[in-house]
């Protein structure tokens, strides 16, 4: 499950992206940006302003949900 999730993010690497995380007591958080780079057990997203950290679980269980622009 984990190795398919790794694919799909290769193939949006690079590409403009939007993503919701969820934060908790109903409440998401939007940003735009791209994947920047994809570790072992952690992936990154680059906005003009910050760099965010996901682990493939926060995918998994739907915490994160990506977008294509």
């Amino acid at each position: 499950m984990i190795n398919q999730i790794k694919k799909d993010l290769m193939s949006l690497k690079k590409k403009k992206l939007k993503l919701y995380v969820d934060i908790g007591r109903n409440k998401m958080e939007e940003y735009e940006g791209y994947i920047d780079n994809i570790y072992n057990r952690v992936w990154t997203f680059k906005t003009k302003k910050d760099l965010k950290c996901f682990s493939y679980n926060d995918l998994l269980i739907k915490t994160v949900i990506i977008n294509v622009i």
